[in-house]
């Protein structure tokens, strides 16, 4: 369950991808991918390939590191209390070990966020391949002349501060094998959106609103269920890595605490 509760954590830091939403209609291309046939397939193993720069400079504003850092945290401490909860062999070992669990908490969090911030540029180049593909230069420009603008850069903070991402701990608690599908990141991704509107200003609507009137906010929109499918597979994919990190961390907390096996 412990390694189930971090690779959660990084599973959810991959979903606040901060679209634009018209706060009246959320009305996006309900088409699949695949169904469409028009919007760009994600390819993995294209990441060590060059990327536009513009593109990029993109994909790193609308999923900023120390943000997705901060959710992976709050992701992270709820899957670990949801998952020893009521586990009787654990509370059982904080009494005869104190701090035992705020240890481990700690060592494995942080292999967490070591493994994050070692996969941001292949997340960013993976998201920028995306725009490159689907957006014009000028319209990867317009977009990140809105997400620079006083309005642009408070949506995205306002949508990792109100992500919700309780349900999918919940989910994950309950089946450790359970896997993140695309239903879950726009259940997510929708809440987030509903509660940002609550601490705009009027100068910041009236920026949104404007802004959302452009064909690139539309097109922006219909790229949601793209972007969503892509979340999916970053959320489910295997991380060997992060697995042998989180085991190397927990080894030697055990080992600290005369616990080794």
């Amino acid at each position: 369950m412990l390694r189930v509760a971090c690779a959660f954590a990084l599973m959810c830091v991959t979903s606040p991808y901060p679209a634009l939403a018209n706060p009246a209609q959320r009305d996006g291309d309900p088409r699949s991918v695949t169904q469409s046939g028009a919007l760009p397939q994600s390819d993995p193993s294209a990441n060590d390939q060059a990327v536009r720069g513009d593109a990029l400079e993109l994909a790193r504003l609308l999923n900023p590191e120390e943000p997705m850092v901060e959710l992976a945290r709050r992701g992270f401490d709820q899957a670990f209390d949801q998952g020893l909860a009521g586990n009787g062999e654990v509370e059982e070992l904080e009494r005869e070990h104190p701090g035992f669990l705020a240890e481990l908490r700690g060592a494995t969090r942080d292999a967490l966020v070591e493994d994050l911030r070692s996969d941001m540029p292949s997340i960013h180049r993976r998201y920028a391949r995306f725009f490159s593909a689907r957006f014009t230069p000028d319209e990867i420009a317009e977009l990140t002349d809105f997400y620079k603008s006083p309005a642009g850069a408070r949506i995205i903070e306002a949508k990792f501060a109100n992500l919700d991402i309780s349900g999918l701990v919940g989910k994950v608690a309950e089946n450790e094998d359970a896997k993140v599908s695309a239903a879950d990141i726009e259940a997510i991704n929708d809440g987030a959106t509903s509660g940002m509107w609550k601490g705009m200003t009027a100068a910041d609507m009236k920026s949104v609103l404007l802004f959302g009137l452009r064909p690139v906010a539309r097109k922006l929109q219909e790229a949601a269920p793209a972007i969503a499918e892509i979340e999916t597979e970053i959320a489910n994919e295997p991380d060997s890595g992060l697995d042998a990190a989180i085991e190397a961390a927990s080894r030697k907390v055990y080992d600290r605490y005369g616990l080794a096996d």
